[in-house]
């Protein structure tokens, strides 16, 4: 209601809200009609909420966003609103990925916590955010998962998010 009566045209949120507001029986589209872009992150977004999200938003673009506590914001650009790729092009802080990890400098970065292990400050700068990252062959990344969530079954590597997606793909979940 809010959005339709200031005529609100970008919606800063996370998949989680994005997700309550499509389940919500009295979610009305065309109370968003003002709406140009909605920008998510925070979390990881999965393929059947960003499916869902488009085929009852349409005309709204989508842009994944990204940061972290320890570094902070960093710019991004979507591959497109309907993928959930994104490229990092802030000039202000450096990306890289590590054994499928992605690892973070930035000159405003935390230097670590007191009293908290510190194991992913690394002495040269970087910061191993603990997300788990794939790579297209444009240099547009996707987070698939955490690195301390991987699931060992029999010798076979799981990341939730493979189970959740099957899970959400099932009708009526």
């Amino acid at each position: 209601n809010l959005i339709e009566k200031h005529k609100v045209n970008i919606l800063p949120t996370s998949p989680t809200f994005l997700n309550l507001m499509l389940l919500d029986d009295n979610f009305d589209p065309k109370k968003l009609l003002s709406l140009k872009l909605i920008t998510y992150g925070t979390e990881r977004m999965s393929e059947v909420l960003l499916k869902k999200t488009n085929s009852f938003l349409p005309n709204i673009k989508l842009l994944q966003t990204f940061g972290t506590s320890e570094t902070g914001i960093l710019k991004t650009i979507s591959k497109s609103s309907n993928s959930l790729f994104f490229k990092i092009v802030d000039e202000e802080k450096e990306h890289r990925i590590v054994d499928g990890e992605l690892y973070l400098r930035s000159k405003t970065s935390v230097k670590g916590y007191l009293n908290h292990s510190n194991d992913n400050f690394k002495s040269d700068g970087w910061y191993a955010t603990g997300d788990l990252v794939e790579i297209d062959d444009e240099g547009f990344i996707k987070i698939i998962g955490r690195k301390n969530n991987v699931i060992n079954v029999g010798g076979l590597k799981v990341l939730p998010s493979e189970i959740e997606g099957v899970i959400n793909s099932i009708e009526g979940v």
